[in-house]
Parts: structure tokens; sequence; C-alpha cells
């Protein structure tokens, strides 16, 4: 079912509507406007008492947003005709006429047709440098009874608040909340905060750093999805895990995707198999883990199937948590038959021996109750239920095509949400959703980390591969592979984990620098530049050209993108700052290293990048970490450091370097080998007992 296409009129004030907004005093009635333009540190606004029927088309009501004057802005909005939950994505912007007249070019308009399949209502997010030179943060909320979302209209932008549904809605209704900081990261995070503080947002999202990060994403995977679509057999998925075993690559879990359900009509019969394509069930792959692939996952779909449950469907135990809507039956809007139906998803799921899930198409479910009773609360119970049912009977849930708000305001306990539009290997398209991935990463992580996707890592040219190594390994999100078992290249991978499978990861999602905030990738002839921090206070730069443009761009390294690298680590933490010695820049692709005194520029080439470590400078000196992975630092902890040593222990030996211009290091059982500009290098002891290494100084 499509959700349908509404003009969002201005309620007409005169229905009576009475409600009392937390700015400081109550109003008489629905304020006609929003008004933003003085805004000082942070504020929630929630209509109280609220009591009022939706128009015709889930309306309640909607108001006109006064913004403060600013520089540039960055617009948050799904570009396609519906509310679509993973082509949420950024629109860049200096003037509110620029944000009206946008219309999509390439990379960007591979799914429109003439223009038309594309809108720009339904914002979610909105970040603006303020003319002041602070960054505004504004949230738009979802509820448990409603959400609201920004609306171009007109020349004007709107905040309408709906339900979707018929039904009257009474209460408080949390609308959105404003933050004002330092940095567009730092007002995202307390943006967040503060929404979910709220009263009447109890139980509904949290905080990232409230939440478990699933260990099985920690992991090495691989998903079937790209290269077997839908055409997955008892066989091939046999096929596929045999040779994932045999491989060189240190694979932890496999992922059985879309195409194996008992359905008809894209509706679902049963949480069961498919019993011609899989002729015995799944016992033949889950009884089959070993202690290299521990873990093996499933893919669900959030309303059963594509289309929902079928009307002639198996499932005696949950006839009376059915209801029929349309051709299809979905589960009843209430939260004990929301309980019974994902806990039989869940529950099929383990006793099938399948570790984790990842659930796809949330926003569709929300889609499917538009037009009844209340369409968000719907949602939010489903979710809710959904979340306790992977919890209970999982090891993890991986959320997917959930990026509308109706989705994110709901993960109490998943923290894992796809940050992009599903990956494929074209060129456009990678640009795309790279680019997709790391703008969205500004908004959503200070409640999830993002999950780029599956991708080939035998792709087309080898800067194209190496890109999307990169990539993932800075965003701090899952890693896993899509190719043929037997076709992936595994120098694009190797760097990224251990031998034991495990991830090197960052201490926080990787999300754009200031400048990138507000910088079109494709069209702005510069380069788009990513941070993350690392251990041992190191911070990670990917630097990457997506220009439509074929030139080289310069990408400019300097000191405040260290600053700014741990931005998203936890709420209220400050920048870090820069040590009184100062910065090492190294170029982890070109094995070059250099003091950072101001700033410099380096060339990057269209569809390549530049991976720069920042590393902070004590006693003349850094330690670097492991030369053949992307991120260095993770390998190390630096356990004791004064003038004359320092005592590091590797997570796993291998060639490491460090910078030294002055002095000569030297430690027992290790030959370091003095390289160019003050670089040395070493290769590190096997034995796990020797990994605590005391380097002297002389």
């Amino acid at each position: 079912m499509k959700i349908r296409l509404f003009a969002l009129p201005v309620l007409a004030l005169a229905l009576g509507l009475l409600f009392s907004c937390r700015e400081g005093k109550s109003q008489p009635q629905v304020p006609t406007t929003v008004d933003l333009s003085n805004i000082d540190g942070a504020k929630t606004v929630t209509a109280e008492n609220f009591s009022g029927k939706p128009d015709s088309v889930g309306v309640l009501f909607q108001q006109e947003i006064i913004l403060p004057k600013f520089k540039r802005g960055v617009y948050y909005r799904p570009y396609t005709w519906q509310i679509s939950g993973n082509r949420v994505e950024a629109v860049w912007f200096e003037t509110l006429p620029d944000l009206f007249a946008y219309r999509p070019s390439k990379p960007r308009d591979l799914r429109m047709k003439n223009g038309t399949n594309f809108q720009m209502k339904y914002g979610t997010f909105l970040s603006l440098e303020l003319a002041d030179g602070r960054h505004m943060a504004v949230l738009p909320i979802s509820g448990k009874e409603a959400l609201s979302t920004f609306t171009p209209k007109n020349g004007k932008l709107y905040l309408t608040t709906a339900n979707f549904g018929t039904e009257a809605v009474s209460g408080n209704l949390p609308l959105y909340a404003v933050a004002v900081a330092e940095t567009p990261h730092q007002a995202s995070n307390l943006v967040w905060e503060k929404a979910l503080a709220m009263k009447g947002m109890e139980n509904m999202a949290k905080l990232r750093h409230q939440k478990k990060y699933p260990e099985v994403y920690s992991y090495l995977g691989w998903c079937s999805w790209e290269h077997f679509h839908k055409n997955i057999s008892q066989k091939n998925m046999s096929e596929s895990l045999t040779a994932l075993k045999a491989s060189e690559l240190p694979f932890r879990w496999m992922m059985v995707d879309d195409g194996y359900l008992h359905q008809e009509g894209r509706r679902l019969l049963t949480f069961g198999v498919d019993s011609v394509k899989f002729p015995t069930g799944w016992d033949f792959l889950t009884k089959k883990k070993d202690d290299k692939i521990k873990w093996i996952g499933i893919w669900r779909n959030m309303s059963g199937y594509m289309s929902g449950v079928s009307t002639r469907h198996k499932m005696k135990k949950l006839e009376a948590h059915l209801f029929r809507y349309g051709n299809r039956m979905l589960s009843k809007p209430n939260l004990n038959s929301a309980k019974a139906f994902y806990e039989e998803m869940a529950l099929n799921t383990a006793k099938n021996g399948f570790d984790f899930m990842k659930v796809d198409f949330q926003h569709t479910n929300f889609a499917m109750y538009s037009g009844t009773a209340n369409a968000v609360k719907a949602s939010h119970l489903n979710q809710q239920a959904l979340e306790d049912a992977a919890d209970k009977n999982l090891d993890g849930l991986l959320n997917c095509i959930a990026q509308f708000s109706a989705n994110t305001f709901n993960t109490r306990i998943s923290s894992v949400t796809r940050n992009s539009v599903d990956y494929k290997p074209r060129e456009d398209k990678f640009r795309h959703t790279t680019a997709q991935s790391f703008s969205n990463a500004l908004w959503m992580s200070p409640i999830l980390w993002g999950d780029m996707d599956m991708f080939h890592s035998g792709y087309g040219p080898d800067k194209i591969s190496r890109l999307a190594s990169v990539a993932r390994s800075i965003s701090g999100g899952p890693v896993y592979l899509s190719d043929h078992p037997g076709h992936i290249k595994a120098d694009f991978v190797h760097p990224i984990v251990y031998l034991d499978g495990k991830i090197l990861g960052t201490l926080a999602p990787g999300t754009p620098v200031t400048e990138s905030v507000y910088t079109d990738p494709f069209l702005s002839g510069k380069a788009y530049q990513v941070t993350a921090p690392l251990k041992n206070r190191c911070a990670a730069l990917m630097s990457m050209n997506l220009n439509n443009n074929p030139q080289d761009v310069q990408a400019l390294i300097k000191g405040e993108y260290y600053a700014n690298a741990n931005s998203m680590t936890k709420q209220g933490e400050s920048s870090w700052e820069i040590p009184a010695e100062g910065l090492l820049a190294y170029d982890v692709h070109e094995g070059k290293a250099r003091k950072l005194n101001g700033s410099f520029n380096v060339s990057v080439g269209q569809f390549e990048d530049q991976l720069t470590l920042l590393l902070p400078l004590r006693h003349g000196r850094a330690f670097i970490g492991r030369t053949d992975k992307y991120l260095g630092p993770q390998t190390y902890d630096l356990v004791e450091e004064n003038a004359g040593m320092m005592k590091i222990r590797l997570a796993e030996s291998g060639p490491v370097a460090l910078w030294s211009p002055n002095k000569t290091p030297s430690a027992k059982g290790v030959n370091f080998k003095k390289g160019k500009d003050g670089l040395w290098t070493a290769q590190l002891p096997v034995k796990a007992e020797e990994r605590l290494i005391e380097i002297k100084f002389h």
C-alpha cells in the first residue's frame, strides 16, 4: 500500500483547540508561528493538554517557522515522493529560496523521472550556521501519538504535526527541540539530549552511549543480498557458508537476506521457509556454526512481508492479533497484539538457530497504517514490541529502511540503523550512498551507529574499492561484504580487521567536518572530509573527491579537524585541545609523516580518498601503531610514558611505525629501521606475552 500524497493545509484555528507551549508562558491557542529567531542554548516545545481531531489526511495543525539570520544550512528529508525510510538525505542551501528551488542533479537523480519523483516534505532535521558563527539544530519530534515534520510551501517553511490517521488526539504532544552550540555536532548532540528528556518521551529512543552495541557487528560479516538477491536456495547458501569458512579472510558471521519466506503474492503465510527452495528448513545452515562462523543472521520484513500478511495465512496463534486492512492483514494497533506478532517473529528466528536479524521496510509498516485510527501510535507500538522481542530472544537487531523520524525515535534498545539507500556497484550510486551515509551521521549519530550497508571489495577500479573500504572503517559501524565468497579482494579487507575478524572500529561514528556539513560534495568542487576519534586521543581524517567534475580537488589538512574529532563521542564532552607540542599528520596510504604546522593541502582525484591520522605529539614523538591497518592508533594502548620511554600494549603483532626525529628508539628484541623525516618502522613480536613493549629513546 502506498502512503497517500497530500498537501498540508493550515488548519483553521477557529476549531478552538487550546493548548499551552513551554515557552515560558501559556498560549491561548495553537500559535500560528514557531519563532526561532532569538534562541540561546536549548529549548523544547510541547503542546500541553491538546485535544483535537485530524483533518482528512491526518494533519492536526501547521505552524510557520521563523528562522534566525543564518549564513548557510542543511535540510534533511526523504527524497522520494513518499515517507521513505532509507532515502533521507541532505539538501545544502544558503537562503530559503535556494532550498525551495532545489532540484536534484547527478548523482542524486538516479531514481528521478523528469524531476517528478522527489519532494521536499517530511523534513526531519535542520542545521544552520548562524550569522554570529554558532550553529543551530532543529529537531521535529515523533512521539507516541503524533509526529512533526518540516514542510516547505509557498516560499515558507512550516512545522506540520499529524497522526496520519482518523482518530482524535488528546494529551501532551512533544513538538520540537532546538539547540544552539559552537559546532553543528555539539548542537546535534544537545538537541537530541533535550528532546529525549522531554515529558512524554519516556521509553522512546535512547542516546547512543546509553545502549549496547551488539557483539556480532564488531566482527567481519557477509550478506547474501547484493550477489544473489532473491535467488537464494538451500544449495547456494550451503555453498556460501562452506566458502566463507574456507576463505583466507576472517569472516565471523553471515546473513541470509530476502528470498526464502513462505509467502504468496508478497504477503506472509508463515515465518517459515519456501519448502521448494529450502526443503529441509534451516538445520543445514544454522547447525554448522563453528569457531569461524560464530553467528548467522536472517532478514525479516517489519510487516511480515512486502505487502503485509496474507488473508490466507497459516499462523493460528496470531489469528486474534491480526486485522484486515484492504487486501492484507496487519498486527492490530494495540500493545498486546504488537507483542504477540513480534515475539512470534523473533522466537521463530531464534528457534531456527539464528542469532540476530535485520528488520527491513520499517517505514513501510508505518505507511500501511496510514488512514487507520492513528498511524503514529500503531508504528510506535510495533517498533517498541520489535525492540523488546529482539532483545529477549536474539543477540542483535539491525534496523534497515528506518531513517524516518517515526522509526529513529523508537530505538530504545537497538543501536544500529542503515544510514543510506542500498549500496549498488555503480559509480554514481556509490558516490550517492557514501555521501548520504556520512551526511546523515550528523543527525543520527547522537542516538545510533550508522550502517553503510554491504559492499563489494572487488568491484571496478581499485580506487573505488579502497574508498568503500576506508569509508566503512572510519564510519565505526558494521563491515560486511556481498561479493561471491570466492571472488573477494582481500587487500581491501585486511586493513579493517584483526586476524580473528574483529573490526578495529572507532570511538564514535565518523561525521563530516563543519565545512563539509554545509558543502555539496557533488557540485562544490571541494573535498568532502570526515573525522572520527580513535584511541590514545588520536583522530582519523578521510578526504574524498565525490564531485561530478573529474578534476582533482584540494583537501585541507588542519588542526581544527583534530579538535572536533571527538564531537560525537559522548554528550557533554568538550572538543579535544591541540597539545602544546602540536600534531603529527600521517598519510596512511603513502606511509609518510610530517609535523602539522598550521595546515597544508593534499590533492585528491575523483573517486579517490586521502586518509590522514592526526596524532598528538608528546616528548617530541608519536607512536602511530600498525601500518598495515587503516586506523593504526586503534591497534595499541599507551600504558605509560615519560621523556625517556613509552610502554605500549599491542592488540595484535605486526608492522608498526613511530615518529621520533630527534631521538633513536630501542626495545628488547625489536629492530627499528630509520626512514625519512623522522619516521621509524619495526616488526613487533608475534608472541602474545611479548606484546607489551617498552621503548626507550636515546
